[in-house]
């Protein structure tokens, strides 16, 4: 007996302990159940705060109790409100206690989530107003969460992007009938904005383009203009809107042909004028523009190219001797002492900078050579006195320049500047057969600090073939 009376007191004992152990967490799930969460802050931190295993089972209850309702208001369980107020009390507990982590991702989806049931109902009214785009806009922000409103959002999607193109079509259908093509682009173009690519309006699109083609053709036809035909055809081909029939490309091809030859004619008679090898080539790469690539154009054009004055210095130099200089920024040596100015990346003159007097520099081959590969049977240029010659007031006895021309080492041309040269002298050379063109230069005079200046500048030299 006295055995059994210990027993009973024991197991009284151990549920002494036990129910004060759960009647605190107890306490404080109650004031979170019923919102009371400055109840609930003030209870945790009077009973529970410090007790590791207390504090654990607090923790616990408030992410389940949490993660509870989050699951029941995703069901349908609960309304958005219901929920709300169990969210806002469990942030209240947190912003004072920092018992829990993840809250914000809770939070952030449930405001998703809100999001997404307000714009299924507005896309319920815009649907209702015939609002389309403003209902597709409104059902496509509802998200794969928000189960209970998903599956009709892309529904009603479906149907309003059916009844919009149906619209737009026909108002299209209206605007082509009235023959006001830039209007039914438009709005086409406006739907596809909206909508993207839909077979719908990609159809309209290619009759639209293709009639307005179709129309310009006609148009082109009658009036005898083929080059602007061509032109329009070459666009057409790169617009995917417009289906050219093989009628179009049979007369395009012969528009086509018909524009090459008027290009030839025209070039030829732009040269019969005057040998006016130039104009002919403008007229030819003009056509190549207008046109494209044409081996009969191509032929022609190089043809006349070939015979089109050619730069001497263009060629590039094989051989530069002495101080001789090609081309110049400087004024002074780009026009002669009359003030004619000259193409400064022409001009071959001597020039060099600060050095030591010589008695030996006039003596000294100044030359550049060019090969000419038995090409060309002229040579035309220029050769004068530099207006930087006025700065010199030595003895001009000993400072005349000179230029010379040889081809093949034969002297075919030469020339000498004095103080009395003032009118720049032109020449024509003949050229014929000549590999090897070698220009030499003599005369320089120096200033004040040794600096070598030209006294004779050739220049503007110009190969032509006939």
């Amino acid at each position: 007996m006295k055995k059994k009376f210990v027993r009973i007191f024991v197991l009284i004992l151990a549920l002494c302990v036990l129910l004060s152990g759960c009647a605190p967490t107890s306490r404080f799930a109650k004031y979170v159940k019923k919102g009371e969460h400055q109840k609930a802050v003030s209870f945790y931190r009077r009973e529970l705060n410090g007790k590791i295993l207390l504090e654990i089972e607090s923790v616990s209850f408030l992410k389940n109790y949490l993660s509870s309702k989050w699951a029941d208001y995703l069901e349908g369980k609960i309304t958005e409100d219901a929920f709300a107020t169990v969210l806002t009390t469990v942030e209240k507990i947190d912003s004072q206690l920092g018992l829990l982590s993840g809250l914000d991702r809770i939070s952030s989806q449930f405001a998703d989530l809100k999001a997404s049931k307000e714009n299924y109902a507005l896309g319920v009214v815009f649907l209702k107003d015939k609002n389309y785009l403003k209902a597709i806009e409104a059902f496509a922000g509802v998200l794969p969460e928000d189960a209970e409103n998903y599956t009709e959002a892309r529904e009603k999607i479906e149907q309003a992007i059916g009844i919009y193109e149906s619209e737009i079509l026909e108002l299209a259908r209206e605007r082509l009938a009235e023959k006001d093509y830039n209007g039914a682009i438009a709005l086409l173009s406006e739907g596809q904005s909206f909508l993207g690519e839909v077979d719908g309006f990609e159809e309209f699109l290619c009759k639209i383009h293709t009639e307005i083609f179709a129309n310009k053709f006609e148009e082109f036809m009658e009036t005898g203009d083929g080059l602007s035909f061509v032109k329009a055809y070459e666009e057409a081909k790169n617009n995917h809107y417009i289906t050219l029939s093989a009628e179009m490309t049979a007369k395009y091809v012969a528009a086509r042909s018909s524009c090459i030859q008027e290009a030839i004619k025209e070039a030829e008679a732009v040269f019969s004028e005057g040998s006016d090898y130039a104009g002919a080539v403008a007229v030819l790469r003009s056509a190549q523009l207008d046109l494209g690539e044409d081996p009969e154009l191509v032929a022609m054009l190089e043809h006349y190219q070939w015979y089109l004055p050619v730069d001497l210095v263009s060629l590039g130099h094989t051989e530069k001797n002495g101080n001789i200089c090609v081309g110049t920024t400087s004024t002074e040596i780009s026009r002669d002492v009359k003030e004619t100015v000259y193409n400064d990346s022409s001009l071959i003159y001597i020039y060099k900078g600060v050095s030591f007097p010589s008695s030996s520099e006039n003596d000294e081959d100044n030359s550049i050579v060019y090969v000419l590969n038995r090409e060309y049977t002229k040579l035309k240029g220029v050769v004068y006195r530099p207006h930087i010659t006025h700065g010199f007031h030595g003895d001009w006895s000993a400072g005349s320049g000179r230029v010379e021309i040889f081809g093949d080492g034969s002297l075919l041309y030469s020339a000498t500047i004095t103080e009395d040269t003032n009118d720049a002298e032109h020449f024509e050379i003949d050229v014929t057969g000549v590999h090897e063109l070698k220009i030499k230069l003599r005369g320089i005079w120096q200033t004040f600090y040794y600096e070598y200046r030209p006294i004779v500048v050739v220049g503007e030299m110009f190969l032509s073939r006939e």
